[in-house]
């Protein structure tokens, strides 16, 4: 994972100013982050369960945290 990051430091820029501005919507923000070899859903989600309870107070809906057993209860 470092080593997508170490051959792309703008990905990494853009990451980060995305997420500390808070700008993009929750689907933006993933889309992104699925671009990133190595890493799956359940890291995604952790990130975006933290970007939407701390940075989108005015938003309706929060996402939750996906995991081995929220995934089995949904299918």
């Amino acid at each position: 994972v470092l080593n997508h990051f170490e051959e792309d430091k703008q990905f990494l820029n853009d990451i980060t100013s995305m997420l500390c501005k808070a700008s993009h919507s929750p689907e933006e923000v993933y889309s992104t982050l699925k671009n990133v070899k190595g890493l799956g859903p359940a890291y995604f989600t952790k990130i975006l369960y933290f970007y939407t309870h701390a940075f989108n107070k005015n938003r309706n809906y929060k996402v939750y945290i996906m995991d081995q057993f929220t995934s089995k209860s949904m299918n």
